[in-house]
C-alpha cells in the first residue's frame, strides 16, 4: 500500500515521516506559526519605526535627544488612595506601563505639534525592543487618517492586517527566494489580532 499515491509532488512538500514505525507528522508552514508572523513583523517593524525616529530626532539618538512627557491620568479615580483624591481628583503622573492601564484605554490629547505622534513611535520602539507582551504580540501604530474615506471604524481591522501584512513582506527582500502565502499570513494575523486583549 503506498501512503502517496495519487499525491502530486508540491502535495508532500509538508509531509515528513517522523520515523520508523511512528505516525506522520504535518509541518506547519512559516506563515502558520503564530512565533514566525510575531518575530518577522517585529524585526521589520523596528527597523521601519527606527528609521523614522533617527529622521525625525537625528541619529545616535539617546536621552539627549528626546524627553520622554509626563502622561497625566485626569479621570481616572482607580488608583486614588484618600477620600480627598476622590473627592478632588487632580491630574496623576502615569508611572505604569501603558498596556498594564485598567481596561487597556488610553487617549492623549495635546495640541498640534506637541510629539503625540513622535511619543506614539517612541512608545512603539521601546515595545519592540522587549520581550512581546502575551496579550499585544503585534505592537503597532495605525493612523486613523490611514482608513479610507467614509469608511469609518468599519473597516479599521481589515486596514490594520494590510498593514502588518505589508510589514510581514518586507522578509522577501531579504531572502528573495522565500515563497509566501498571504491568505495564510492574514488568516494567522486575524488569529492573533482577535485573540488580543483589546
Amino acid at each position: 500500500f503506498n501512503l502517496f499515491q495519487g499525491l502530486r509532488m508540491s502535495d508532500t512538500k509538508d509531509i515528513s515521516v517522523a520515523g520508523e514505525g511512528s505516525a506522520f507528522v504535518q509541518q506547519t508552514r512559516c506563515e502558520e506559526s503564530r512565533e514566525w508572523v510575531v518575530a518577522t513583523y517585529r524585526k521589520h517593524m523596528l527597523a521601519r519605526v527606527s528609521a523614522e525616529l533617527d529622521a525625525d530626532l537625528g541619529g545616535g539618538r539617546g536621552k539627549s535627544h528626546y524627553v520622554y512627557p509626563v502622561l497625566l491620568d485626569v479621570n481616572s479615580v482607580d488608583f486614588r488612595q484618600g477620600l480627598q483624591q476622590r473627592v478632588f481628583p487632580v491630574p496623576r503622573a502615569i508611572n505604569e506601563d501603558l498596556l498594564e492601564v485598567p481596561q487597556g484605554k488610553v487617549m492623549i490629547e495635546a495640541g498640534s505639534g506637541l510629539g503625540k505622534t513622535t511619543f506614539l513611535k517612541v512608545y512603539l520602539e521601546t515595545l519592540l525592543t522587549s520581550e512581546p507582551n502575551p496579550w499585544f504580540p503585534l505592537a503597532l501604530y495605525f493612523h486613523l487618517g490611514n482608513l479610507p474615506e467614509a469608511s469609518g471604524i468599519s473597516r479599521f481591522y481589515e486596514c490594520v492586517c494590510k498593514e502588518v501584512l505589508a510589514v510581514i513582506l518586507l522578509e522577501k527582500n531579504e531572502s528573495p527566494e522565500l515563497q509566501l502565502d498571504e491568505q495564510a499570513i492574514i488568516r494567522t494575523i486575524e488569529s492573533l489580532l482577535y485573540s488580543s486583549k483589546a
